[in-house]
């Protein structure tokens, strides 16, 4: 994977994430975890509410995307295999955080970590579970 397969896939990454955020406002974050034929994936967004983030299911076209994304990833030798993609839109910046598996505590859920996650980036925000499905079809 050469860097500009790198950059590709962060913009459609972000472009794909974006498009799906109906009243996005500030910071997107896309959670990411990933196995063999296993993908979880979430987004979680200001909505434009002071002090309130959305929470969606990521539409299957994004989890392609970030599927793919991993894929392409694996096929290079000497990368190692991640498990769980931190993927952040802070206003006109972003960045992508990579967990591998021996960073990951057993003894946590796929939940605990999302939520740990979730904290970090949206400290003071209430998060808004009430509608997680997104009509993709």
């Amino acid at each position: 994977m050469n860097q500009t397969t790198l950059e590709e896939f962060y913009q459609r990454i972000g472009s794909e994430a974006l498009s799906w955020a109906e009243d996005y406002s500030g910071k997107m974050l896309v959670y990411a975890e990933l196995d063999d034929g296993f993908i979880s994936a979430s987004l979680l967004y200001e909505n434009g509410t002071p002090g309130e983030a959305t929470f969606k299911y990521c539409p299957s076209d994004l989890e392609e995307i970030i599927s793919s994304f991993w894929e392409t990833w694996n096929d290079v030798p000497g990368n190692k295999t991640w498990k769980v993609m931190v993927y952040l839109i802070d206003s006109d910046d972003f960045s992508i955080d990579l967990i591998y598996p021996d960073q990951i505590n057993p003894d946590e859920t796929a939940t605990d970590r999302r939520t740990s996650i979730f904290k970090i980036h949206f400290p003071s925000s209430r998060i808004d579970y009430s509608d997680p499905e997104l009509e993709d079809d």
